[in-house]
């Protein structure tokens, strides 16, 4: 089914926008009745594609003013009244528009029953044009609505036509083009926490083998695969790995870090958190086809130096000397991926605390220099982590 238009009737305010924030209303009521709440809730699926433009998804078209006043005079009334508790996000759609459509976040009535912006990943990513991402926009948001959380809200691998990028559906067979996807997840996720988004959520958990079933016929990847024709089987795919990097150790309420970026490392990505137990954790991607060598430096005594392969994901909490047993990587693979291929990332840290006891510490505040090699550049990184989680940053470039 496709759709030219899916527009509504009238306009914000009307009866048939009231009906519309009213059904929203009634999903929760209904849901509630069966045990399940929910937290928050977008306005419209992708709203700001053109009112002629053809859609086979669930969509509503809205400008950001229609967003806004429907936002102002319809929805967020009805919700605080019936459904306090639920956060309502606006835009829900691509990167490159955020702030076009801010129309919601400067109106004072309609900013108030707002608590976030939602994005996607689908516009712009670095699929085709390394270097893209439209994650400056993110932070341009961050800075003009310090009181709006971000969350990526949809993002999934194998949507792109065969011939681009990773290509169209699953990628199990491909171990080259399953690996490039998980890469695409990491830099995807790292980047929009150094832009100060709060979270990133994946599409489809699991699909089956083909990459669906959905009525759209869109058949595309996801991190874990169940193969519904040959028995119980299903395949935890690299992507899966990935996500278990940040979810196994940077649990909610974590506090990121600054790592500033280096323009001579562009493939070589990197992000740090203080978890709600005062942990450190720091998680590098090296999706560069050479190793890098890098060191990071707690004060003057604390250091602890990592080579990673190319095209490789390694996580290091409470480090000491975590090159090894302490430090969590996933590598390129081949054949399918299975859980003999896959090193243990779930088992518990074991490194003892030296950077905790830094923040632990009375210090006022605990330094990480972070240096890393490759190419005949070094680059030398300053982070001033102080204990409140404001951080500053400073940057010193050097050439070997």
């Amino acid at each position: 089914m496709k759709v030219i238009g899916c527009q509504i009737k009238g306009a914000p305010g009307e009866k048939y926008w009231a009906a519309l924030a009213l059904y929203y209303s009634k999903f929760f009521d209904a849901y509630k009745e069966e045990g399940i709440n929910f937290w928050a809730m977008t306005v419209q699926n992708e709203p700001e594609k053109p009112p002629l433009a053809v859609s086979q998804w669930e969509t509503l078209r809205l400008t950001a003013e229609e967003e806004r006043d429907f936002i102002k005079l319809n929805l967020g009334p009805l919700m605080k009244k019936n459904h306090p508790d639920v956060k309502i996000m606006a835009n829900d759609d691509q990167k490159p528009g955020i702030m076009d459509r801010s129309a919601p976040f400067d109106d004072p009535e309609s900013k108030k029953y707002l608590s976030g912006l939602a994005f996607h990943w689908y516009q712009n990513i670095d699929f085709i044009l390394p270097g893209a991402g439209n994650y400056k926009n993110l932070l341009e948001f961050s800075e003009t609505y310090p009181d709006m959380f971000m969350l990526g809200t949809e993002a999934c691998s194998g949507y792109l036509p065969s011939l681009v990028g990773t290509g169209k559906g699953p990628a199990l067979e491909d171990p080259d083009k399953a690996w490039k996807r998980a890469q695409h997840y990491a830099r995807d996720i790292i980047e929009n926490s150094n832009n100060m988004a709060a979270g990133w959520v994946d599409w489809n958990l699991f699909l089956d083998s083909d990459g669906g079933p959905n009525w759209a016929k869109n058949m595309v990847d996801a991190p874990i695969l169940v193969d519904e024709k040959n028995g119980a089987e299903f395949y935890k795919q690299p992507m899966f790995y990935i996500m278990g990097h940040f979810s196994k150790f940077v649990p909610p309420g974590s506090k990121r870090i600054e790592f500033p970026k280096t323009d001579t490392l562009d493939d070589f990505h990197r992000c740090a958190f203080v978890t709600p137990n005062n942990q450190v954790v720091m998680q590098f991607l090296n999706r560069d086809s050479d190793e890098v060598t890098f060191t990071v430096k707690q004060t003057d005594s604390n250091t602890f130096t990592l080579t990673m392969p190319p095209h490789s994901m390694h996580t290091v909490s409470d480090a000491k000397t975590c090159a090894d047993d302490t430090g969590y990587s996933i590598y390129p693979f081949t054949g399918k991926p299975t859980e003999e291929q896959m090193p243990a990332i779930w088992a518990n840290p074991t490194c003892t605390g030296v950077l905790q006891d830094a923040i632990d510490s009375d210090l006022p505040d605990c330094t990480i220099d972070f240096e890393a090699t490759q190419l005949n550049v070094r680059t030398e990184l300053t982070v001033d982590a102080t204990r409140c989680g404001v951080f500053e940053s400073r940057r010193k470039m050097l050439r070997a």
